[in-house]
């Protein structure tokens, strides 16, 4: 007798039927076992629990630890895709928020990190779970909810300010001080976001301009509240805004610094109504910024990504992504424009006579002893001061007065009229008055007469504010003047000269034969409310005085746009008066004689954009070849037209224009006239040291410290012909072979000098090369045909530019452009940013024009409004990086979110091995999962390398992915759905190598090789014939049982097989299946298409139908022999249905059944024997016993079966 006893605990479908253990069965439906050897019960898996219908495609789904919850993201049928949360302890569904907008097109990978929801499957998008659940509410601050939702405020990279901040100059009357001035000034912002996010800063702002700061040769106003702040007016960007920062630089290469920061919103989360603008006052505390990342065009996120995983509890990873814009085809067609600023002159003939029937001028004279000395004024009602005035430095006629107001509340008219009218109407001059240095005092009564009785002026010396000298004089009386003064009164309102406006005065004294005996240049600038002295200039034709005599001539006294002019002589019949100009006396312009590259770059609206596009030159003239053989007197700016020809590219939203100006270092300058050597082969250019000369044309900031080097070029700009300034006949061009000094003159280096002679003092007190003792030597040439040798000429100095090469920088100029479906909204731009300043020069009565890199002469000023810096890309394209990886910048809880921001920087897989399929975080590793391959990239960690080259000790590193450990085995997988990433174990299923797969640090197996190889390889060839788009596999993780279950979706069925981890064997199929599973700890959720079911539930129905178990075996013992098996015995906890075959080599011979009343109930268990052959007649199958080799049996209903005992006897009988 042979007895058999079949446990059934596991599927073993490779071992031949032969060595079957008899733990193992051939096939198991809806019955787990997870017994201890052979002590173990098979019994009815548990049910499903319907938990909330949700019709369409699971996209993807995530762990909520935080809330103990399941994210789960639903695409519908009709396309709706909504968000829902599920509650494991309560088993509620929460809704959270849905749009057709939302981007979860493929399969989603997500993450939820402090209540943001961040997800992948398109274009990465990001959700604040807690806002969104508010929307709505009326109860809730603005800033807790969403508001005006849509799509752009929902991914993950953030919108940036897109346009520069617009940047003008103001006066602020109420503040007596001026920071800002001495250099120029560029700005961006930069938005806040509500979850800590930053975006990149904004495009950089023109440099604006101080107009009317700066007068025609080099002087400008010193007006303490003059342009005293830049108003800044910036974009406030959507609601999800929190702060907004500001940065500025000093000129073009500054250090960008943070000087401001807004809210939008208090401290209960309600908005802030601001303003708009705001001011920038150079005197805020400043934080200097990350300089690289300010010059970031943008945050690298992706255009779509398909794989995501937040790690590390600090940054996001994505991995096979797509990013870049490609080239695209357009032109630009480009014009320059060469603008004439003419010069104003209007002429006013004057005679000479004495009025001192003004009484709307009241001027005293008084004396001081040297330069250390000042004055101050009181003006007096009764005996209270009602205003003092305080000027410290009187030697200075610049300086201005600065005023206190000391008065009460009875005299608030008095007030009111100091505050508007006193301080822009007084005014103190220098002038010379018998044969000594005096000043005038001039200041309206008019006004006055009225309120102030008396004015107390108080002198002071060394500093010491204690008087010396007080005079007291009523204010009611006429005005006397000194012996022998005279006041000429020249209205000049009717110019209407406007803020800022720039200009000269020229004055001609002439005798009474009408003969010029001087000529008076007084360059002035308009400020707020009157025009103010900039620079005189006096010019004697000859000595009528006598030696040592000054010109009798007062000072030029302005009041208002009145100029009342003081002299002192009788000799001096007439007066001409000429205004020379009123523009301004700087403005921009493209540098002449040098070339210009324009393109333009696009961008989507979040700033990112592409490399430059339709490149186009063009040679800016210089004024010699515009208008050659001219005299001049008149300001030439040139500006470029650009003509875009050409659609823009679909994804682009904004258009600018970028130039590259090739010009570099260059220096102009008045030189004397030219000289022959004295071989005759050269030309020597002498130099001279007039500062007269020399700053009136060149900046002071690089007069005397410009080096001429070989190999540089010189041209002649203008030439001196007469009192005239004219252009030369053709381009006079040649270059510099070498630098000369005179005898005995050494360079000038640094701070020392080789003698004396090599140097002089210039007005600052610098020590500067003394130009006399140089000279350029430049191949002979005719120059004597230009005049050059014998007048003076202006020169220009220059580096030749470089050729140009790939990686040519250009630089975002003027206004940003909308594009409106593929079209450019303005297709003809003006490029009127200039990167030089054009200005003029007055000499005498006549002016000229000189380029300089320098807005102003007074301080370092070399900037113009280049922006952001951008490169032409040959090889730029828009492209899928299938098997690359990178990640964000940290998260810091509280503080920085840098989940929004990425690099460019990548880890790049080998894309031999397929697209990346999956991304997990496992122990200290990232999982990585390929089509053909599964690597381990350490996180936080670097594998160090022993002597003999085997792996050592892994040592923390600074970089968040270190050492890559790529597997030696080629297991990977196509199907993302079908890894389930458990602690440091990993399963995922690999169609090419037909098995499924558990990766761990020991490397990947294939754990189908525990019973199910063939049929694994036999579906991986199913869906390979199928096509894999046609297929799915999905997988799930029970906890409760430690349970691993795949699932392949096939068109005609859904077949899934359950791995026990515990014992290493696969467990069971179910029937019928899931289409998609979701787990947190011991919960598992599945979906079947229509409603979302809770796993593992006591209930009879799986997935809203009765379980329906079977179970397959085979009873081998002594499978070589034939045997008459005499009892086929069942034990189980309840009655079922059964088949059984016996087989000889495999071919069945003989069958039977067992039917439900077949059983019985013995001691609380059932028991049953199967019935005879009922492949033999009827009449005969009571005494026809089976037999066979083997045993196939096919039990179907069980539901609680222990084991199978079959007992046989052994016969030689086939």
């Amino acid at each position: 007798m042979i007895e058999d006893v079949r446990n059934m605990l596991y599927i073993d479908q490779d071992s031949d039927l032969q060595r079957l253990s008899a733990e193992a069965c051939v096939r198991k439906v809806n019955m787990r076992s997870h017994g201890l050897g052979k002590m173990g019960v098979n019994e009815v898996i548990y049910g499903t629990k319907s938990i909330q219908q949700l019709s369409g495609r699971i996209a993807g789904w995530c762990q909520d630890t935080k809330n103990k919850a399941i994210i789960i993201f639903v695409e519908s049928q009709l396309g709706a895709k909504n968000i829902y949360r599920y509650f494991v302890e309560s088993s509620e569904v929460q809704f959270i928020y849905g749009n057709i907008f939302l981007d979860f097109n493929g399969n989603v990978d997500a993450d939820i990190v402090d209540d943001m929801l961040y997800w992948t499957g398109g274009v990465p998008m990001k959700l604040n779970v807690e806002k969104a659940l508010n929307i709505g509410n009326e109860t809730i601050a603005p800033l807790y909810k969403y508001i005006n939702l849509n799509r752009d405020m929902l991914t993950v990279i953030k919108q940036p300010p897109l346009m520069p901040l617009r940047v003008e100059y103001e006066d602020d009357l109420t503040v007596n001080r001026n920071h800002i001035r001495g250099s120029l000034y560029q700005f961006r912002y930069q938005y806040v976001y509500d979850d800590g996010e930053e975006s990149v800063w904004s495009p950089i702002s023109d440099v604006p301009i101080p107009e009317g700061e700066s007068t025609a040769n080099g002087h400008y106003v010193k007006e303490e509240n003059k342009d005293n702040r830049i108003k800044l007016t910036y974009e406030e960007g959507n609601s999800l805004v929190t702060k907004i920062n500001f940065a500025y630089r000093r000129l073009n290469t500054g250090v960008w610094s943070l000087f401001k920061t807004i809210d939008k919103y208090d401290t209960d989360g309600q908005l802030i109504n601001i303003e708009g603008y705001v001011y920038f006052y150079g005197n805020e505390v400043t934080y200097p910024l990350d300089q690289k990342e300010v010059a970031r065009l943008y945050h690298n996120v992706p255009l779509f990504v398909k794989h995501q995983r937040f790690i590390n509890g600090t940054n996001l990873v994505y991995a096979n992504y797509n990013e870049g814009y490609g080239n695209h085809d357009v032109s630009l067609r480009l014009t320059l424009n060469y603008k004439d600023i003419t010069t104003n002159v209007d002429s006013l003939n004057i005679a000479f006579t004495t009025h001192t029937d003004i009484v709307n001028v009241w001027v005293i004279t008084f004396k001081l002893w040297d330069y250390d000395s000042g004055a101050w004024i009181e003006y007096v009602a009764g005996d209270q001061i009602i205003c003092k005035l305080y000027q410290f430095d009187v030697m200075n006629p610049i300086v201005d007065f600065t005023y206190t107001c000391v008065g009460g509340e009875s005299y608030e008219d008095i007030m009111n009229l100091i505050q508007n009218e006193l301080y822009s109407y007084f005014k103190i001059e220098r002038y010379f008055y018998n044969d000594g240095l005096s000043y005038v005092i001039a200041s309206p009564l008019s006004q006055w007469a009225y309120y102030i009785e008396k004015l107390h002026i108080h002198l002071f010396r060394n500093s010491q504010y204690t008087s010396c000298v007080e005079k007291v004089t009523p204010m009611n009386v006429t005005p006397s003047y000194p012996d022998e003064f005279k006041v000429v009164v020249l209205p000049i309102g009717d110019y209407e000269f406007n803020a800022g406006d720039v200009g000269a005065l020229s004055l001609e004294y002439w005798d009474g034969t009408n003969n010029v005996k001087a000529d008076y240049l007084y360059n002035f600038i308009q400020s707020s409310n009157n025009l103010t002295l900039i620079e005189a200039i006096i010019t004697y034709y000859d000595n009528i005085f006598g030696v040592g005599k000054f010109l009798k001539l007062g000072n030029v006294i302005i009041i208002k746009n009145d100029i009342y002019i003081t002299y002192t002589n009788d000799y001096l019949t007439g007066l001409r008066a000429k205004v020379l100009s009123r523009i301004s006396g700087v403005c921009s312009t493209f540098k002449s004689g040098a070339n210009v590259e324009v393109g333009i770059v696009y961008y989507d609206q979040y700033g990112r954009s592409g490399g430059v596009q339709g490149t186009n030159k063009i040679y800016v003239k210089t004024i010699s070849e515009i208008k050659p053989a001219q005299n001049i007197n008149w300001l030439t700016r040139n500006t470029i037209t650009v003509n875009i020809e050409g659609n823009a590219p679909s994804w682009a939203k904004f258009y600018q224009l970028v130039v590259s100006p090739k010009r570099r270092g260059f220096f102009q300058y008045l030189v004397d006239r030219f000289e022959t050597s004295d071989d005759a082969r050269y030309v020597y250019i002498r130099l001279n040291d007039a500062i007269l000369d020399g700053i009136s044309l060149n900046s002071k900031l690089i007069y005397g410290y410009y080096t001429f080097n070989r190999g540089d070029r010189v041209r002649i700009c203008y030439v001196l012909d007469g009192d005239k300034f004219k252009t030369t006949d053709g381009v006079v061009d040649m270059q510099i072979l070498d630098v000369g000094y005179e005898s005995g003159a050494q360079s000038y280096i640094k701070d020392d000098a080789g003698d004396d002679s090599a140097y002089i003092i210039d007005e600052h007190g610098n020590k500067i090369r003394k130009r006399s003792a140089e000279y350029l030597v430049v191949k002979y040439f005719d120059y004597q045909r230009h005049g050059l040798g014998y007048n003076k000429s202006v020169i220009e100095v220059y580096t030749p530019e470089m050729k140009d090469d790939e990686n040519n920088v250009f630089f975002e100029v003027g206004d940003r452009y909308a594009v409106i479906n593929s079209q450019h909204s303005q297709n003809e731009v003006e490029v009127n940013c200039g990167d030089v300043y054009v200005r003029r020069r007055l000499r005498r009565i006549d002016d000229f024009v000189c380029e300089d890199s320098n807005f102003s002469d007074i301080y370092l000023s070399d900037a113009w409004g280049k922006g952001r810096a951008n490169i032409e890309l040959k090889t730029a394209e828009n492209k899928w990086y299938e098997s690359n990886i990178k990640h964000s910048k940290r998260y810091v809880k509280g503080g920085v979110n840098g989940l929004s921001d990425w690099d460019t920087n990548s880890i790049v897989l080998s894309s031999r091995h397929g697209e990346i399929t999956g991304l997990a975080e496992s122990g200290i590793v990232l999982k990585v999962n390929q089509e053909r391959k599964s690597t381990s990239i350490y996180i936080g960690r670097t594998v160090f390398s022993q002597a003999d080259g085997r792996e050592g000790y892994v040592g923390i590193s600074d970089k968040l992915l270190g050492t890559i450990m790529p597997s030696q085995l080629t297991f990977g997988t196509m199907f993302p759905n079908s890894i389930a990433t458990i602690d440091t174990y990993q399963y995922f299923f690999d169609v090419f190598n037909g098995a499924v797969v558990r990766d761990s640090y020991n490397g990947p197996y294939p754990i189908s090789n525990y019973g199910i190889a063939s049929t694994i390889k036999d579906l991986s060839k199913e869906i390979l014939d199928l096509g894999i788009d046609n297929v799915d596999v999905v997988s799930g993780w029970s906890g409760l049982f430690d349970e691993y279950m795949i699932t392949f979706c096939l068109p005609d069925r859904r077949e899934t097989i359950v791995f026990y981890e515990k014992e290493n064997k696969w467990s069971h199929y179910v029937e019928p299946t899931a289409s998609r599973y979701m787990w947190f700890g011991d919960t598992l959720l599945s979906h079947d298409g229509n409603t979302l079911w809770l796993e593992n539930q006591k209930d009879e129905l799986l997935y809203g139908k009765p379980i329906k178990t079977e179970v397959e075996f085979v009873s081998n013992v002594v499978p070589f022999k034939n045997k008459i098996f005499k009892n086929i015995q069942l034990m189980a906890k309840a009655p079922f249905t059964g088949e059984v075959e016996t087989l000889v080599e495999g071919q069945v011979v003989m069958s039977s059944v067992i039917y439900i009343g077949d059983w019985v109930k013995k001691q609380g268990v059932w028991w049953a024997n199967f019935r005879r052959d009922g492949q033999t007649p009827l009449d005969t199958i009571i005494s026809s016993r089976l037999r066979g080799r083997m045993m196939r049996l096919k039990l179907k209903g069980t539901t609680g079966l222990s084991y199978v005992k079959i007992k046989s006897n052994t016969s030689e009988k086939s």
